[in-house]
């Protein structure tokens, strides 16, 4: 018997821990950063800020639909990225009730100090891999993740005019 934790069984259960380890990672690696801990930034702030670099000028709604965060957890992280000055918060000329969020240059910046940690914490995270079986693990996952976006069949009552 190891001292570890306990591995879980099964795929669903190897890829959650791993995804548990990957945020603990990035949580201890942003906190030993003093403008992530000045600001109370969360992990969130760096998906929600490579969010809006992807697809901005981007709404609240499209964020909260491409991460897959509840709407209601997404205002705080962007409250505080407004504050901070890295991002802008402005009504959609193409629909006055939604706001558009863009990245400010301050925002861009440290989406790019976000990245360098996020890479230093894959390097971390995937250090028993060798550099072919890295590329195979990302061309798995990314595959998977592909297969998964696709938009989900109609209920089959649905085609019964039900």
């Amino acid at each position: 018997m190891t001292g570890g934790p306990a591995t879980p069984a099964g795929l669903v259960g190897l890829i959650g821990a791993l995804g548990a380890a990957g945020r603990r990672l990035f949580s201890r690696r942003l906190a030993q950063e003093e403008w992530v801990t000045r600001a109370r930034l969360r992990p969130p702030a760096y998906g929600v800020l490579l969010t809006i670099e992807r697809l901005g000028p981007v709404s609240q709604k499209q964020i909260s639909d491409h991460m897959g965060l509840d709407p209601s957890d997404l205002v705080g992280v962007i409250d505080i990225l407004e504050r901070e000055a890295f991002l802008t918060r402005g009504r959609d000329p193409q629909d006055r009730r939604r706001y558009s969020l863009t990245l400010t240059a301050l925002g861009r910046q440290r989406l790019r100090q976000f990245s360098v940690i996020a890479a230093a914490v894959e390097e971390e995270l995937l250090a028993p891999l060798d550099d072919d079986e890295r590329r195979t693990f990302r061309a798995l996952v990314q595959r998977v993740l592909e297969h998964q976006r696709q938009p989900d069949p109609p209920p089959a009552h649905a085609s019964r005019g039900v």
